[in-house]
């Protein structure tokens, strides 16, 4: 990941906090710079409006509705033909420390992937399945690969069915690791691919640029307006924010490979 990327996700993502801190701190010195303060009070304005506005349920739900509906989930054999590895791209994982005391678990997003793969090996019965997903930079964290193996075993899918690839950061690393992992394995034909409806369009582009033929399967809808319906859907919502910051997230990594695929 280039350095400027790199910037960009960590914080110039609209929705997030650290693009609120850096707004609001573009706001002020407008508003203290003596000629600029009327665009200071317009940079506020409008940075307090699009907060509101993502912070909706409705507009988060728009968002990753239009990433969503790109790809559907797979329901009959007959829909997933010769596919022999199933590959479950993991949306990450929390580690938490304290001391000696450390705990690691699933974030929701990939708590999905996993029901989701568990479902299809019960209904297609692959003989292979790759978990993929790294971990930090502590030692004694557990990888994302290995969570989503040992919750699959617990919803009975064979340990020794399950291939790792635990070393990516990024979603590209994901793709690309799995790629060579099958290959070296000598597994080829279509593979089934399970990440969640907004993941998976940047997930099915770089098996599209690794030549490798992905047959789609996303998790249940993942929603983020609190089950609230009618006008409570045009309240402001934590929820909403971090639904919108998400799907942007997306967005502008779905925009970042088109570019730099092309160049």
């Amino acid at each position: 990941m280039s350095r400027v990327a790199a910037i960009v996700k960590r914080f110039l993502i609209p929705g997030s906090i650290p693009f609120l801190m850096v707004g609001f701190a573009v706001g002020v010195v407008l508003l203290n710079s003596g000629l600029s303060m009327q665009y200071g009070r317009v940079w506020l304005t409008v940075l307090l409006g699009l907060y509101w506005l993502l912070s909706l349920p409705a507009t988060a739900d728009a968002l990753i509705q239009n990433l969503q509906h790109r790809y559907g989930t797979i329901r009959t054999v007959e829909e997933a033909p010769a596919a022999t590895v199933l590959v479950v791209v993991g949306n990450g994982a929390v580690h938490y420390k304290v001391g000696d005391f450390t705990i690691d678990h699933l974030t929701r997003r990939s708590a999905f992937c996993v029901f989701e793969a568990a479902r299809l090996y019960r209904l297609i019965d692959p003989p292979w399945l790759v978990a993929a997903g790294g971990g930090t930079t502590d030692e004694r964290a557990r990888t994302e690969s290995e969570l989503i193996r040992d919750e699959l075993v617990r919803f009975q899918v064979p340990a020794d069915r399950i291939l790792l690839e635990s070393t990516s950061r990024t979603t590209e690393e994901q793709v690309a690791n799995v790629a060579r992992l099958l290959d070296q394995r000598g597994l080829g034909g279509p593979i089934l691919v399970v990440t969640t409806g907004a993941h998976m369009p940047r997930v099915m582009q770089r098996f599209h640029d690794q030549g490798l033929k992905a047959i789609p399967s996303v998790t249940p809808e993942l929603r983020y307006d609190e089950g609230r319906t009618a006008w409570r859907r045009w309240y402001p919502s934590a929820a909403a924010l971090r639904g919108s910051e998400s799907a942007i997230y997306e967005y502008l990594a779905l925009g970042y490979a088109a570019v730099h695929s092309e160049t």
